[in-house]
C-alpha cells in the first residue's frame, strides 16, 4: 500500500535538495521538475524567494511518497516518478510553486521525495499547507492507487466511515458528522494517528498507553483496546465500522514502512545537520556551499535588476529627448509669432505718423 508522509526539519532548502538529489548507493535514480529545471532547482527557488523578499517562515514543503516492497516490484522508477508528479499537479495549493521530485530505491522499496518551494514564483504568495491539506493529498493518493489497481484502504460508499449506515453505530455516525461525542470515534482517531508514527508493536502499544489507551496484543487473532473510562473495542469491530485495515498483518507492514522512512530521515539528519565546531568558525563545507549558492542567486538578481534599470534608463532618455524636441519646436513657433507681431506694430505706428503729418 502506498503512503505519503510530510517531513519537518530545520534544514535549508539548499541542503534538502542536495540530499534528495544525491545518487550515492542508488541503483536507479530519476528526477524531474515542475516549473523549474531539476538541475538548477535550488538556485531558481532561492531566486524566487529573493525576488519577493520572502526570507522568513516556511521555506518549503517536503513530502515522501513511498511504496510497499510488494508494490515496488510492480512499478518501475519511471511510474513512481510519474505518480508523484500527478499527485502534485492535482493539488491546487501547489500550482505556481516550483517543485523537484526525486525517486530513490535504496531502502528495499521505492520512494519519491517531493520538495515544493513555499513561495509562488508568479504571485510571491506563500503556500497554504495544513493537516487538512495533507489529508486531502492522501485521499488523492488513494484515488490514484485505485486507478492503477494498487492496494488501497477499503472505504465504503456515501461517507468517510464506509459501509452502509445501517451497519454503523448511530452514535458514531452522529459523532462523525460533529453532532455527537463518541468514545469509539475518539479512540479510533488516536489509534490511526499513532499507527502512522509507530515503528514496532511495542512502540505502538507504548504510544497508545501514553494517550490513555490500554492495548492487549497477544496470541489471539484480534487486538483489544480499552480507554481510561473502561470502554473496550476490538480491532475487528473498528475495521467493520470504519473500513480501515487494523489487523495485525497490516499494522506490522505499516510499522516496517515507518521504520524504513525513519531510517531515511535519520540518515538525512546525520548528513545535513552537522553542528559547527566550538571555535565558532564555519568548518563544514556545506556552509560554504550554501553561501556560494546565496551569492550566485544574489548576483543573478543584481544582473537582472541592472538589465531592468538599463531598459528603464533608455526609455526615460527617449522620453526626455522627445520632450526636448517638442519644447524647441514650441519655442521656435512662439519666437516667429512674436517677430510677426512686432513687425505689424511698427507698420501701424508709421501709418499713424503719416496721418498726423497731413
Amino acid at each position: 500500500m502506498a503512503i505519503v508522509k510530510a517531513i519537518k526539519s530545520g534544514a535549508s532548502i539548499k541542503r534538502t535538495i542536495d540530499y534528495v538529489t544525491r545518487k550515492d548507493g542508488l541503483q536507479n535514480f530519476m528526477m524531474d521538475g515542475i516549473d523549474c529545471n531539476p538541475h538548477t532547482a535550488s538556485f531558481e527557488m532561492l531566486y524566487t524567494r529573493d525576488k519577493f523578499s520572502k526570507h522568513n517562515g516556511v521555506q518549503y514543503v517536503h513530502l515522501v511518497y513511498s511504496l510497499s516492497p510488494v508494490e515496488s516490484e510492480k512499478l518501475d522508477v519511471e511510474r513512481v516518478l510519474l505518480n508523484a508528479k500527478l499527485l502534485v499537479e492535482r493539488t491546487d495549493n501547489f500550482k505556481g510553486h516550483q517543485t523537484i521530485i526525486c525517486v530513490h530505491d535504496d531502502k528495499k522499496h521505492k520512494h519519491a521525495h517531493i520538495v515544493i518551494n513555499a513561495v509562488n514564483f508568479q504571485t510571491g504568495k506563500k503556500v497554504r499547507w495544513y493537516r487538512t491539506d495533507l489529508r486531502c493529498f492522501k485521499d488523492r493518493l488513494i484515488e490514484l492507487s485505485r486507478e492503477q489497481g494498487l492496494e488501497v484502504p477499503e472505504k465504503g460508499q456515501g461517507n468517510s466511515l464506509g459501509g452502509n449506515s445501517s451497519k454503523l453505530c448511530k452514535s458514531v455516525e452522529r459523532a462523525f458528522n460533529r453532532n455527537y461525542e463518541s468514545w469509539m470515534l475518539d479512540m479510533y482517531e488516536k489509534i490511526l494517528q499513532i499507527k502512522n508514527v509507530s515503528v514496532s508493536k511495542d512502540d505502538f502499544v507504548l504510544k497508545l498507553y501514553e494517550e490513555g489507551i490500554k492495548t492487549t496484543w497477544d496470541n489471539r487473532k484480534t487486538i483489544l483496546f480499552e480507554d481510561q473510562e473502561g470502554h473496550k473495542v476490538r480491532n475487528s469491530r473498528l475495521e467493520e465500522i470504519f473500513k480501515t485495515g487494523l489487523d495485525k498483518e497490516t499494522l506490522e507492514n505499516e510499522f516496517r514502512t515507518n521504520t524504513q522512512l525513519l531510517g531515511c530521515e535519520q540518515e538525512y539528519e546525520a548528513m545535513y545537520f552537522r553542528e559547527p565546531k566550538a571555535t565558532g568558525k564555519k568548518q563544514d563545507f556545506e556552509y560554504e556551499a550554501y553561501e556560494i549558492c546565496i551569492e550566485d542567486a544574489r548576483n543573478e538578481i543584481s544582473a537582472a535588476r541592472a538589465i531592468e534599470y538599463d531598459s528603464k534608463t533608455k526609455r526615460n532618455n527617449k522620453i526626455a529627448q522627445r520632450k526636448n524636441r517638442d519644447a524647441c519646436r514650441m519655442r521656435l513657433n512662439v519666437a516667429k509669432g512674436i517677430v510677426t507681431k512686432r513687425r505689424g506694430s511698427k507698420e501701424n505706428s508709421r501709418d499713424r505718423d503719416d496721418s498726423l503729418a497731413f
